[in-house]
């Protein structure tokens, strides 16, 4: 059984704990929301000399905190998108008629958790503006190879138990 002074002291250290936690947590987000915004500054001034402008960003906080930033082109859309539960960080071209970031051609992809060093954010930052740099707004995008025409599938007619005999 438990002394009285160490329940106390173990309700202290778990209040404790779980403030820390809170604080913490919020560190994280904002210091993730700081590097996503110099992210997006930086992709910014590597593609307005090339035609392109912010459409669109987007934050996701029920989603893991996926966020995703939309530059407009003259012939396609770049999207940087980092997904906040995996870490997956990624740059894309797709077809401006496409609704959704993400379905299109992968250009550059590398992995940043939430939270992680700044010498960290910093590669994977070089990494994505490497990409940008690559970037020719003229190139049309890769045209998807035709898919397979398949039939239908014929009508299946299923019997459940035995067969009736008649009389």
């Amino acid at each position: 059984m438990l002394d009285p002074i160490q329940l106390l002291a173990l309700v202290v250290i778990a209040i404790a704990a779980g403030i820390y936690a809170s604080r913490s947590s919020k560190r994280v987000r904002r210091a993730d929301a700081a590097f996503f915004a110099t992210l997006v500054e930086r992709v910014t001034q590597a593609l307005q000399p090339k035609g392109f402008k912010l459409k669109d960003q987007i934050y996701l906080p029920q989603s893991f905190g996926h966020r995703i930033a939309t530059f407009e082109g003259p012939a396609f859309l770049v999207d940087v998108t980092w997904d906040g539960r995996e870490g997956d960080l990624a740059l894309f071209r797709r077809d401006p008629h496409t609704r959704h970031a993400g379905n299109g051609e992968k250009v550059a992809a590398v992995h940043v958790f939430r939270g992680a060093r700044p010498n960290v954010q910093a590669a994977a930052l070089g990494t994505i503006l490497s990409a940008v740099q690559r970037i020719d707004p003229q190139e049309p995008l890769p045209t998807p190879p035709p898919q397979p025409i398949v039939p239908p599938a014929p009508a299946v007619s299923l019997t459940l138990g035995a067969p009736r005999r008649s009389r």
